[in-house]
């Protein structure tokens, strides 16, 4: 096998590492669609069971739907591809498919519906001339192309209208215009576009849906929807609006990746080696993402702790200030304890001086009343002399008789009384 062109190999490169609607039948070229003689991204895909659309992301895979190339769980075996753009009516080289990846478990059991994961990466036997696209559309590209309007281009070799006259398919393919809806599919790996004019019909499936910015080429993907058995074109909604479904190839990556590595082998261990590693490095930052979130979640602890210590900091500022009231409550009741013991120690100092007058005055008066006691003991005693040695006169009664008897210490005489 011949290997991989270098652009090719570097845009795939790139966008590898940079990685409730009912749903219509599948897509079995544009209703409405501008025909393309230079249609440079589709690529005619068919087989003794289908007729489908591809694009190619390498010059040895191209996508497609995989309902275009497995029956059941069953890859056909004759698939053949055209180059790009060419008229797929008159006979032209074709490649054989030697391999078709799908995802594990695809199962293609019911014409009358879209099965999941329904995208198939077919691996050439020879390369193709040319390559177009220049890289898959990521999530962040997808996000870009919401609310631009209807800039996305839907190539394909599919019907063109509705009726027998219709029951052709398109030599050459043909383009239609939709924009990026939001809307929540049975399928996480699909997308759904609308378009007010263009519809996509029975022979669109594995059509790319393409954004072209500048020189810049992105893959959206590969439709996935047509008109059923029923219907050569998908109908219009009750809002006037023609909506069909896409594949996410980005959403698709291991087999994104395996299609590469079985296409080029000395492309794919480079491949593997660097999606090896860049797993490892997503592990490592798996893990800084893991201690990144236990150090926040201990520093919303030490955080919670932190404002539990302010508040019980704030409790005891509070206390402290309450305390320093009392303080100077208590100070200020000392200072009037002070100023009232002082006046106290003023006064019994002078009550102390007072005693001591006092008790030097009593001293004095015992003293004088000593000397008043001795001196009137004297009188006492002069008296006493006195009234002994003195002539005393006294009145003595008998019945009517008066006598007066005067002397020393007079008595009266017998039969009378002193009066």
């Amino acid at each position: 096998m011949k290997k991989l062109k270098i652009p090719h190999l570097v845009v795939l490169f790139s966008l590898l590492v940079s990685t409730v609607v009912l749903i219509s039948p599948p897509a079995s070229a544009v209703r409405n669609g501008q025909e393309t003689q230079v249609g440079k991204y589709a690529i005619p895909v068919q087989s003794s069971g289908s007729w489908c659309s591809g694009v190619a992301i390498s010059t040895r895979v191209v996508l497609t739907a995989a309902h275009c190339v497995v029956k059941g769980s069953t890859s056909v075996t004759d698939i053949k591809v055209g180059n790009p753009g060419t008229n797929q009516i008159i006979s032209s080289p074709r490649i054989s498919v030697i391999e078709v990846l799908v995802e594990p478990g695809f199962l293609n059991d019911d014409s009358r519906k879209v099965p999941k994961n329904d995208i198939a990466f077919l691996i050439l036997a020879s390369d193709l001339p040319s390559v177009s696209i220049t890289r898959i559309a990521t999530e962040e590209d997808i996000k870009k192309m919401a609310g631009k309007g209807e800039v996305l281009m839907l190539q394909g070799y599919g019907r063109t209208a509705e009726g027998k006259e219709a029951s052709s398919y398109a030599s050459f393919p043909r383009n239609g215009f939709f924009s990026i809806e939001d809307r929540t599919l049975f399928d996480s790996t699909l997308h759904s576009i609308s378009s007010k004019t263009y519809s996509a019909c029975n022979g669109d499936s594995g059509a790319p849906v393409v954004y072209e910015d500048g020189k810049d080429a992105i893959l959206l993907g590969v439709n996935v929807g047509g008109g059923g058995a029923e219907n050569n074109c998908r109908q219009i909604s009750s809002d006037n609006i023609f909506r069909t479904e896409v594949q996410i190839p980005f959403r698709h990556s291991s087999i994104l990746v395996n299609s590469i590595v079985k296409s080029s082998p000395t492309v794919g261990v480079a491949l593997k080696t660097a999606l090896e590693e860049k797993a490892a490095a997503e592990k490592d930052l798996a893990q800084l993402r893991s201690e990144l979130i236990s150090i926040k979640s201990e520093l919303d602890a030490t955080k919670a702790t932190l404002s539990t210590t302010q508040k019980e900091k704030a409790a005891a500022e509070k206390d402290l200030a309450q305390l320093r009231s009392e303080l100077i409550s208590i100070k200020s009741e000392l200072d009037a304890t002070k100023a009232t013991l002082s006046t106290t120690q003023i006064a019994q100092a002078a009550l102390v001086d007072e005693r001591k007058l006092l008790i030097a005055n009593n001293e004095a008066l015992t003293a004088e009343v000593q000397s008043l006691s001795e001196a009137l003991q004297s009188l006492k005693d002069e008296v006493q002399i006195l009234t002994k040695y003195a002539t005393t006169t006294i009145l003595c009664i008998k019945g009517n008789s008066t006598k007066k008897v005067r002397g020393i210490g007079p008595e009266c005489p017998k039969g009378y009384k002193k009066k």
